[in-house]
């Protein structure tokens, strides 16, 4: 039947094109990921090194995904985005290392 999904996926589930199904997923995710940034400059500026310590792991991961979405991607503007957010996360990271080791560091 031409109503049946051809994948058991969640693009044919939704019964969409896996590209919009992809950037949908994808600018949650961001939306998400830049929530926890957020959160974790709060964190840092409270100089809560445990917590700092359990986001910064999760950005950590968050990195990764990011510079290989970037770098697999030909949109100028979203690989402008994209270097945006890592340059942040990085500083972010930076941060929590300064913190960690007593040093003085500024926010990003």
């Amino acid at each position: 039947y031409e109503d049946e999904p051809k994948e058991n996926n969640p693009w044919s589930k939704k019964n969409v094109q896996f590209g919009r199904w992809y950037k949908s997923k994808l600018k949650a995710d961001l939306s998400k990921l830049i929530d926890m940034m957020v959160m974790t400059q709060d964190i840092i500026a409270m100089k809560n090194i445990n917590d700092a310590q359990l986001m910064c792991m999760e950005l950590r991961e968050a990195n990764k995904r990011l510079v290989t979405i970037m770098l697999r991607t030909y949109d100028p503007p979203a690989i402008d985005c994209l270097l945006n957010l890592v340059v942040i996360n990085s500083s972010l990271l930076d941060c929590y290392k300064k913190l960690v080791n007593g040093q003085k560091f500024v926010i990003p």
